[in-house]
């Protein structure tokens, strides 16, 4: 696995969790 992809990850996965966070803090408050 070549680091562009790598780096492609992790950001799509700071972007999930981001987004998740803020959904799961939407239906809890």
């Amino acid at each position: 696995m070549s680091a562009g992809m790598l780096e492609f990850l992790i950001f799509d996965l700071e972007i999930f969790t981001s987004v998740t966070h803020k959904y799961l803090w939407s239906v809890v408050i």
